[in-house]
């Protein structure tokens, strides 16, 4: 293998060596037939090594011995600390903060390095999933608010994980750096909460919300925790963030309500219209009914377009007007005719609101 400080040379491999031998795949007679992929014997070694849950005496013996510098990556920007945190390791992740210690490398600076996806090793500890390896990396003097490149923190990958534990243990052991992460954001604007609410994950959102997170935060684009769960068809958390008092008159960056979101993701607009008048107000539900997004379409469009019968009956029940108009003069009718919705037309058509609607029309042209 060349000096890590050189350029890595150009090869069309399927997988990289590195990952291939961290893995656990590469064995024997397999290392021997990797030599064209250039990476050197310790290294091969280590990097093997350093994804076993425990290493042996004899091994720890043979990596004091090797000539390899705890500072310099391989030539794919990974660090063996890395490796050991990221598949689970924490013993074998001690015996790597040991070997770099002794080459002069303190674990304050191994707990520091970035490797080529922009991950510290509590990061990539994170990802392993390992408590004892996150709590390794945290003794270590790792920061929870330390940020990838995409400004995530282990937080916001905790949170989006669904990983309670980790998030508990993380504000428990670094109380001074919560405030920090809790407001923190990535570079879509968003905080953890927001990261929890998208993956549905309602333990950690009331959690979050407990220990002081904004429960009203918008992202990149104007979307509140409540607004990012609705998006993405999270009902659970939906319900919870309107029992915590989330605002839902918040509109995202196109003006569409949670309203709206509800309607276009399927939701079940009678268990969210309950959620909201037991913890707002009824004005609050009948105010997002008839708002209109930015193309000028209300909730009732959306269900008419799509087909949704069951939330189009509820709609009109709450109070929905049918003949609003959107940017392009349609109403709701109008949508559902265009899109092929024969029984949207008809329930539009039937119902108490829609017949007289339609009587008034005819009446005008006569």
């Amino acid at each position: 293998m060349p000096n890590c400080e050189k350029e890595t040379p150009n090869r069309e491999v399927v997988i990289s060596p590195l990952r291939y031998l961290i893995s656990g795949f590469a064995r024997g007679a397999e290392l021997t037939a990797m030599a064209p992929l250039n990476l050197p014997n310790k290294w091969a070694r280590i990097l093997r090594m350093s994804s076993a849950p425990k290493i042996q005496i004899d091994d720890f013996l043979q990596i004091t011995e090797f000539d390899a510098c705890p500072r310099k990556p391989c030539n794919n920007g990974y660090y063996p600390i890395h490796e050991a945190a990221k598949n689970a390791s924490s013993k074998t992740m001690e015996v790597f903060f040991q070997w770099g210690e002794q080459r002069g490398c303190t674990r304050e600076e191994m707990i520091s390095f970035y490797d080529s996806e922009g991950n510290v090793p509590l990061h990539s500890a994170v990802h392993g999933g390992d408590i004892k390896a996150v709590e390794l990396c945290l003794k270590s003097g790792a920061k929870i608010s330390t940020q990838q490149h995409d400004l995530s923190t282990p937080v916001h990958l905790a949170c989006a994980q669904g990983a309670i534990d980790i998030v508990k243990l993380m504000f428990e052991m670094q109380p001074m750096e919560k405030r920090i992460c809790l407001s923190c954001t990535d570079v879509q604007k968003m905080t953890p909460l927001h990261c929890a609410s998208m993956f549905d994950h309602p333990d950690i959102v009331s959690y979050l919300v407990s220990e002081g997170a904004d429960i009203n935060a918008l992202d990149k684009e104007h979307r509140s925790p409540l607004l990012l769960a609705a998006s993405r068809s999270g009902w659970k958390t939906v319900h919870l963030l309107i029992r915590l008092g989330a605002g839902i008159s918040v509109k995202d960056a196109a003006a569409r309500n949670v309203l709206h979101f509800v309607i276009m993701n399927g939701g079940r607009l009678t268990d969210f219209a309950e959620q909201v008048a037991n913890c707002q107000t009824n004005n609050q539900l009948q105010l997002l009914l008839n708002e209109k997004d930015s193309m000028g379409c209300s909730p009732l469009h959306y269900a008419s377009r799509d087909g949704h019968i069951r939330s189009l009956e509820n709609l009109i029940r709450l109070g929905a007007c049918i003949n609003l108009k959107n940017n392009n003069n349609e109403s709701p009718l109008h949508f559902a005719a265009r899109y092929g919705r024969y029984n949207t037309v008809r329930q539009l058509l039937d119902s108490e609101k829609g017949l007289v609607h339609h009587q008034r029309k005819r009446r005008g042209r006569g």
